[in-house]
């Protein structure tokens, strides 16, 4: 007998979930974020909402350090570990391509 439901379900986290969530867990509103990353609140929820088709390398290494979380952890969803003393929200050159509202297949 098992003790596990029949229906389970993993919930599948978008770029746009991880970009609310470091931004949430940082105690800030989208109006705050906005204005310490220098982009208009439009911008932050255009992010949170997956409506980019690509986001721009200074927001996102902004949010990531201002929200201190990693670059590759908002944009996969995994987290990378800094190589040669570089920090890991500098790392997003060596990332694959962004596709919102598609979770990341793994590697």
């Amino acid at each position: 007998m098992s003790t596990q439901p029949s229906n389970e379900h993993i919930p599948v986290w978008t770029a746009g979930d991880r970009f609310r969530k470091a931004r949430e867990d940082a105690g800030l509103t989208q109006t705050e974020l906005a204005d310490a990353i220098g982009v208009d609140r439009k911008t932050i929820s255009a992010y949170e909402l997956d409506d980019r088709k690509r986001p721009m390398k200074m927001v996102v290494n902004a949010w990531a350090m201002r929200c201190s979380v990693p670059v590759s952890w908002l944009l996969t969803g995994k987290a990378s570990q800094p190589t040669d003393g570089q920090p890991a929200h500098l790392l997003m050159r060596s990332l694959p391509p962004f596709v919102p509202g598609v979770a990341p297949t793994a590697a």
